[in-house]
């Protein structure tokens, strides 16, 4: 398999500058406190779907639910997810998740 574009190679070290970095500590940037997984990700852009199994009775109720009222059964759904999972992470963490 051909590449479209050639790899752009690394410069390569001169032996003295080789030996000379030996044994010197690799400096990193210390990860921020706190971070969740969930930090710096886009909120304005949707992921893949993702399929939710329910039963027919937990269907109906959806279906009920959106007949009756102004929400899609799809707003109902990630409104109740998001207060959950809002709710969760503060009883495991004492962090607002931002929802």
């Amino acid at each position: 398999m051909a590449f479209k574009k050639a790899p752009t190679p690394k410069p390569q070290a001169s032996v003295e500058d080789f030996i000379s970095a030996a044994g010197q500590p690799v400096i990193t940037e210390p990860a921020p406190v706190n971070e969740m997984p969930w930090d710096g990700l886009r909120d304005d852009k949707n992921t893949e779907m993702y399929n939710l199994r329910l039963t027919e009775r937990q269907k109906a109720i959806l279906q009920y639910i959106s007949e009756k009222t102004p929400d899609s059964i799809q707003s109902f759904c990630v409104r109740a997810i998001q207060d959950a999972a809002d709710a969760k992470i503060k009883e495991m963490t004492g962090v607002d998740a931002g929802f």
